[in-house]
């Protein structure tokens, strides 16, 4: 869009220049838009008082700064390749969103206020171009329910951690990446014993206090999820098959010692895993991680289960034990 400079009026309904200045304050007070003037290059020439709130007052500047120094460094340059297509002429499609350089100073880990600056170019009588008029709005709100819906859409209600749909989203640039890289899928052994005997409260109550542990136990680049009926998967990254069995069995071990009942009446948790290699595609890890992790809780549970190539047999791997009577040579 292309706004016409000169004549009286700034709209069509028979006001004044200096009635449509009134008018224009009214209505970046009661929106809360800043509106902004820009010259050939970009600079404000002149911003609505409200500006100031967002911690810019331009009477303190020497020279009228660019209107990408709003911005944050990170989007500075995006911003300011924003402006210049729309001063040149091009069109404009949308506007450009960025968080306020204001935002950006102090904690690093601090949520930044997020605006958005659309613009029109301005056209003088002569064809020549005059700048261009822009609304600042803040769009915080937005932003914040833009990501809340999109962690709720990614997230287990139950358990806070990813869902499968998230998690396989993930596992697929995993493997576009290319890399040594394994799938874990851990279960709470005798899980539906657990539901049938104490309840869905009970089970439920055993699935977060997995993914709790799982939590604690996993390293910065790995990343867990919940994947559906009492399921959790992991992604070992940088890893064969040897290397994250290693990881799983102190997992393993780890839970059995940690999951031990008040009283004889509650039930002593353990936990099996299966494991394959990212190799071919997303679905054929996610079989024979499965399968992996059938065979090892149909084995006796509290066991790694190997999958190591997507042709090969299903391992079972056993160890020792060391329990609070000694040790004992329990499957695992």
């Amino acid at each position: 869009m292309v706004v016409k400079a000169g004549g009286k009026t700034a709209m069509d309904i028979g006001l004044s220049a200096t009635e449509g200045t009134v008018l224009h304050g009214l209505l970046a007070e009661t929106a809360g838009d800043v509106v902004i003037k820009l010259d050939q290059r970009g600079f404000i020439e002149h911003a609505s008082p409200n500006i100031a709130a967002l911690g810019f007052d331009l009477t303190q500047f020497l020279f009228h700064p660019h209107v990408a120094d709003l911005a944050c460094a990170s989007h500075s340059a995006d911003l300011r390749e924003f402006v210049a297509g729309a001063l040149s002429g091009e069109p404009v499609k949308g506007a450009a969103e960025f968080p306020l350089a204001s935002d950006c100073e102090g904690d690093s880990r601090q949520r930044h206020n997020w605006h958005e600056l659309s613009l029109r170019l301005v056209q003088n009588d002569d064809g020549s171009t005059g700048g261009a008029l822009g609304l600042l709005r803040s769009i915080d709100k937005r932003r914040v329910l833009e990501d809340e819906l999109h962690t709720s859409a990614n997230t287990d209600a139950l358990t806070g951690l990813r869902n499968g749909r998230a998690f396989s989203a993930k596992l697929r640039r995993i493997m576009r990446a290319r890399g040594n890289h394994v799938l874990a899928m851990f279960e709470v052994d005798r899980f539906r014993a657990i539901f049938m005997q104490y309840g869905q409260s009970a089970a439920d109550d055993v699935l977060c206090a997995f993914a709790q542990f799982l939590q604690a136990m996993a390293h910065d680049d790995q990343d867990l999820a919940y994947l559906d009926s009492g399921r959790f998967g992991v992604i070992l990254p940088n890893m064969n098959t040897e290397q994250a069995q290693i990881w799983c069995d102190d997992v393993l071990e780890t839970f059995a010692a940690l999951a031990i009942g008040s009283n004889q009446r509650e039930p002593r948790l353990s936990a099996s895993v299966g494991l394959a290699a990212l190799r071919v595609s997303v679905d054929e890890a996610y079989k024979h991680a499965e399968l992996a992790l059938v065979m090892a809780r149909a084995s006796g549970g509290m066991r790694v289960g190997i999958s190591g190539d997507t042709r090969g047999p299903i391992v079972c791997r056993e160890r020792a034990m060391v329990t609070e009577l000694g040790v004992s040579f329990a499957a695992r």
